[in-house]
Parts: structure tokens; sequence; C-alpha cells
């Protein structure tokens, strides 16, 4: 992995959503991908997110939460942009993000 400006909590948020989607079976290309795509999308939504108290879509532990952002991004004409010239890799890097949070929640529920 690349070196990033991510606090030491979202670089391991970020770790362990790349770990669960190497268990979905995704290649480490398309990993990458996804990491990208969530980046650009933290950069998008950057005003909301700081409003709320964060500083990347990795902060966010809530599933309900990233849906509300994944509704605001679907609104946005660059996000809308760049989602169809990438064919679909940043709402499908949300919705694995997702995925990766429902994953975790059902799974603190068990403990």
């Amino acid at each position: 992995m690349k070196k990033n400006s991510l606090s030491e909590d979202a670089q391991i948020k970020q770790e362990k959503f790349g770990q669960f989607m190497n268990l979905i079976g995704l290649s480490e290309r398309t990993i990458l991908n996804y990491f990208d795509a969530i980046r650009t999308c933290s950069k998008i939504v950057s005003y909301t997110l700081e409003r709320k108290g964060y500083s990347t879509i990795y902060d966010i532990n809530d599933p309900e939460e990233m849906r509300f952002i994944q509704q605001m991004l679907e609104q946005n004409p660059e996000y809308l942009r760049l989602n169809k010239t990438g064919n679909n890799r940043y709402s499908a890097g949300i919705v694995n993000y997702i995925k990766f949070l429902d994953f975790l929640f059902i799974f603190a529920k068990k403990k």
C-alpha cells in the first residue's frame, strides 16, 4: 500500500477494509482502485465530513451514516461524472465500504 495522509485510526480502518475486500475475493488492483475511490469521495464530501467531525470516510463507523453520505454523493455532479467515466468504480468502492461497515456492525452485535 502506498503511503497516505490518513490518521493512524483511518489507516487501520483502511487496512481492515482491504483485508475484508481480499476475503470476499477482490483482486489487489481492484482493492487499490477502491482505496482511491474512497479517498476521492472523501474529498468530494469533505465539507459535510468536517461538519460531522470527520476528516475522511474511513472515520465513519455507522453504516446508516455512510448510507447518508452515499446519497449525498449520488446527487453530486462531480461524483456522477467521475463514476461514469470510471466505470462505476466510485460507487462500487462506496458500496463495498458500506458492506464492510455492515459486517463490522453485525460482528460487533454477536460479541
